[in-house]
């Protein structure tokens, strides 16, 4: 409208005629596509290495890359004691909150790793919480498992996004014995058949819990009285 000029590296456009609109709308094409087309080699590039095993990617607690890159238990005794602790004690109580518990009453902590920051990478020690507990069964490191894809991101109205589970099936990768695990893949499997029957009651996080004593039919009768004021 105005006869104003555009003009490049390349030369000086005349936005009223068809030819030089086309050739800066041509480059513009271009250029918007260029981040795609890099961003997909960039994804190939990480599919490939973990089909292949060979992706590095962050270790939970207890678990850590060696000189050569290998995947190895944390040298830590006391970091390897406490992921033992946990596992030994969700076999035996069979449920999060009982795990929490049981370490709150004997004062111990579990380590975390520093995701950012200066001691990135480095092990620290923090009460257990409820969510660790839930998080340490199903992550098949633990297992020695190397595995790729088990999440993905979903759109959601507003533009946000939410990370969805997938079923192992889809998953783009999944290597059994890529490495030194704490427990075996049946492990697992039966603890998150445990997690999920627990969660049938109170939730998707919590649960039942183990099965409880039953007091004896003359105990709960004197309760009863007692209650009613008989006793």
């Amino acid at each position: 409208m105005t006869g104003t000029l555009i003009c490049d590296e390349d030369g000086l456009y005349d936005p009223r005629a068809f030819n030089d609109r086309l050739l800066p709308g041509l480059k513009g094409t271009m250029a918007e596509s260029e981040p795609h087309f890099t961003r997909a080699r960039l994804r190939g590039g990480i599919l490939s290495k973990a089909r292949r095993g060979e992706l590095v990617m962050p270790l939970p607690a207890g678990l850590i890359y060696d000189a050569s890159g290998h995947v190895i238990p944390d040298p830590g005794t006391a970091i390897q004691g406490a992921v033992r602790h946990l596992l030994a004690t969700f076999e035996a109580a069979g449920s999060a909150t009982a795990v929490v518990k049981a370490f709150n009453a004997a004062g111990l902590t579990f380590p975390w790793r520093h995701e950012k920051g200066p001691r990135k990478g480095e092990a620290g020690w923090q009460p257990l919480r409820h969510s660790t507990v839930l998080h340490v069964p199903h992550n098949p490191r633990y297992a020695g498992a190397l595995t790729y894809g088990r999440h993905r991101e979903q759109p959601l109205p507003g533009g946000k996004r939410a990370s969805v589970t997938v079923p192992r099936e889809e998953w783009i990768s999944f290597i059994p014995g890529a490495h030194p695990g704490y427990i075996t893949l049946d492990q697992r499997e039966a603890s998150i058949a445990r997690l999920a029957a627990n969660a049938a009651a109170h939730g998707r996080d919590r649960a039942a819990g183990p099965p409880r004593a039953r007091a004896p039919p003359c105990c709960r009768a004197s309760s009863c009285a007692a209650a009613a004021g008989g006793g």
